[in-house]
């Protein structure tokens, strides 16, 4: 076998969180593979795991990493400078932590990659995107759904021109295990942890609509949003009460696409964190005049590993996940690591992003020259659209629930910062 390229990555974040694991068991099970044959692999070196010092050093030891830190300040500064140290940096914090760290690693010289949202504002991610252009640094943001083979065929056949001229563009994502859960217990669920938003960041704009962008290949034009607190039912004992909660916890919009050349498309979407019943079901559907494509992420009749494909000219059918099957693209097959009916799923999703990652920033450090397909992952650039059209979501919602203009500006995203806050404070400070 090949000597491998070894791309040596700190950890920050992720100590006993539930997203940390699975990033880890992504980071394990994926490889990248050099244009000259040779495998490319991840070897953890550095970790800091935890904002408690002794707590991290302790879970980096746990996990046999060779260097565990007590900060990720330490980390960067212990790291800069070694022959062995590391190459990039893999960032899973809860949402207002990570603003800090990703230009922290940026400011280091370190390729990032780090869960969504990467911040909270978008302001702050546009600062991030800036900062990594300047220092010419590989960047990508876990939106984990575009590591679905079933999502990237869709984009696959969108490019293509396959779907024809698009009509519409849907994303749905109801979950349902916040009921019954007192708001205290979750990070997601408080503004202290979460930030001005708590579903619309968890699944909103940073899946569905992100999802939307990446299987169109078009950007948001407008937007029109409701969002609701939909009060919990919580049960501590035998006491049942009604819990305000301090984040929306439900949302829908109507918006359109636009492809720049005056082409616009119609789409919708609804995201909720209290639909009872609902575990995490995330569908995508893309209207096109030649074929509509449907995929959700659901483990019933095994369809998050299968593609509806629906054609005015022939019967719908159902593409199960195969690297072998000579139907699905190469961007698509990319994402495969299984042969067909071995399950995949989630960590899968993350492992592709991973991939991609790994052989764009051994492109760098090596000098090997990476697959152009690895350039399709979704960097802090869409990181900060994400945050952009979060706030517009907000901004709409705010201003009672009417039209507002999404086209994406980065040199406005203080400004779109501020308005919110201010139609957040005469809304009593909660959306």
């Amino acid at each position: 076998m090949a000597e491998p390229y070894i791309i040596n990555l700190g950890i920050i974040g992720g100590a006993g969180g539930f997203i940390g694991q699975h990033h880890d068991t992504a980071i394990a099970m994926k490889s990248g593979l050099a244009s000259d044959g040779r495998p490319i692999l991840y070897r953890v070196v550095a970790s800091a795991l935890s904002s408690d010092p002794n707590k991290s050093l302790e879970a980096g030891r746990m996990r046999g990493i060779s260097r565990p830190y007590r900060s990720y300040a330490e980390m960067l500064e212990g790291e800069t400078g070694r022959e062995d140290g590391i190459h990039a940096v893999s960032i899973r914090l809860p949402n207002r932590r990570q603003h800090d760290a990703v230009i922290a690693a940026l400011e280091a010289g370190y390729h990032v990659i780090v869960d969504k949202p990467n911040a909270i504002t978008p302001l702050q991610a546009v600062q991030q995107a800036e900062l990594a252009a300047e220092n010419d640094l590989v960047t990508a943001v876990t939106f984990t759904y575009s590591g679905s083979p079933c999502v990237r065929e869709m984009r696959a056949q969108r490019a293509s021109g396959a779907v024809g001229t698009i009509n519409g563009v849907h994303a749905f994502y109801p979950q349902g295990w916040t009921l019954g859960l007192p708001e205290s217990k979750v990070w997601r669920l408080t503004e202290e942890g979460s930030g001005i938003m708590g579903v619309t960041f968890d699944l909103g704009a940073t899946h569905c609509l992100s999802d939307v962008r990446y299987v169109s290949g078009m950007e948001l034009a407008s937007i029109t949003a409701n969002l609701k607190r939909n009060a919990g039912t919580i049960i501590d004992g035998d006491l049942i009460t009604t819990e305000d909660r301090q984040v929306e916890n439900y949302g829908q919009v109507l918006f359109t696409l636009t492809d720049g050349q005056g082409n616009e498309v119609l789409g919708s979407g609804y995201w909720s964190q209290v639909a009872a019943g609902w575990g995490n079901t995330h569908e995508l559907r893309l209207d096109g005049d030649e074929r509509s494509l449907q995929w959700a992420n659901t483990t019933i009749n095994g369809s998050a590993e299968s593609l509806i494909v629906r054609s005015k000219s022939a019967p719908a059918q159902i593409w199960s996940r195969d690297p072998n099957a000579q139907w699905f693209s190469p961007l698509a097959k990319r994402a495969m690591r299984s042969p067909g009916e071995h399950g995949e799923g989630f960590e899968h999703w993350l492992a592709a992003i991973y991939g991609d990652f790994i052989e764009q920033v051994a492109g760098r450090v090596y000098g090997v020259q990476a697959d152009p397909l690895a350039g399709e992952i979704m960097t802090l650039q869409d990181g900060a659209i994400s945050l952009w059209n979060a706030f517009k979501v907000a901004e709409s919602h705010l201003r009672g629930g009417v039209p507002v203009d999404a086209t994406y500006v980065p040199e406005q995203a203080g400004e779109l910062e501020a308005t919110v806050m201010g139609l957040l404070e005469d809304n009593g400070g909660r959306l």
